[in-house]
């Protein structure tokens, strides 16, 4: 296994830990990482295929505290908004799709740091919104958590309601969104094997997650997402620019 392959293992571990903790985290973290050391169009299938399993695994234990209203409206808007998603998923180079997730970053760290509590109304149509920008970035980027979690966040969701109906939204939507992506750009049998060898690094993140959740400082978790979420940011923005050598990522 050589370095590269480590260390998005490492990550994929560690996004899934995250994930498993807080509903989210996963394409946030883990996707910019295997965007930069595999740079091609095949590692955001990767990403869905991956966050579709962390969803899947933690359903069952956490599907009572869904809110299914906010979930139907929320999932129908994103599948009804992500074919724009896929057709610039399918048109855009990898160096676009790296500046279209580090700019998301940089656009949610700035809405996350400057917004308050429960600052955003709980209306139907802000549901409905947040869904739309989600199947959006879902179908460019592989991204659709960020935006749902930010808007159950920012409406004064409890964190276990926020949680469950992030993971519930989820398995419809990357379904949908890996059917989308097979039609748009192909699907290889080495993209299934690529990602399959991620799942003992998955699985015991998401375990982990599952049993940190509720025992983790929010204080100390918050600093220590923003740190990496930054690092991110600046390196996806670095990378999409042309501006690191291409090797330097591996």
């Amino acid at each position: 296994m050589t370095g590269a392959e480590i260390v998005l293992h490492g990550v994929v571990a560690v996004a899934a830990l995250l994930q498993g903790i807080t509903g989210i985290g996963f394409a946030l973290l883990a996707g910019p990482v295997i965007l930069i050391l595999r740079d091609d169009a095949a590692s955001l299938q990767i990403i869905s295929m991956l966050t579709l399993a962390i969803a899947l695994m933690l359903m069952p234990v956490v599907h009572t505290h869904v809110d299914r209203r906010l979930f139907f409206r929320i999932a129908l808007a994103a599948i009804i908004a992500m074919p724009l998603g896929l057709a610039l998923y399918a048109t855009a180079d990898v160096a676009a799709l790296k500046l279209g997730a580090g700019g998301l970053l940089a656009a949610l760290l700035a809405v996350t740091h400057l917004g308050g509590a429960q600052w955003v109304p709980r209306g139907r149509g802000t549901a409905l919104a947040a869904g739309g920008v989600a199947g959006i970035t879902g179908g460019a980027l592989a991204m659709i958590g960020p935006p749902v979690s930010l808007y159950l966040t920012a409406s004064g969701r409890a964190k276990n309601t926020a949680r469950a109906t992030v993971l519930a939204v989820f398995v419809p939507c990357y379904l949908v969104l890996i059917a989308g992506q097979a039609v748009a750009t192909g699907f290889a049998s080495a993209t299934l094997i690529d990602a399959a060898t991620f799942l003992p690094a998955l699985a015991l993140g998401t375990v982990g997650g599952h049993l940190a959740a509720g025992r983790v400082s929010e204080r100390l978790f918050r600093q220590v997402v923003t740190v990496f979420l930054v690092a991110t940011t600046v390196a996806l923005i670095l990378d999409g620019s042309g501006l690191l050598s291409p090797g330097s990522a591996t």
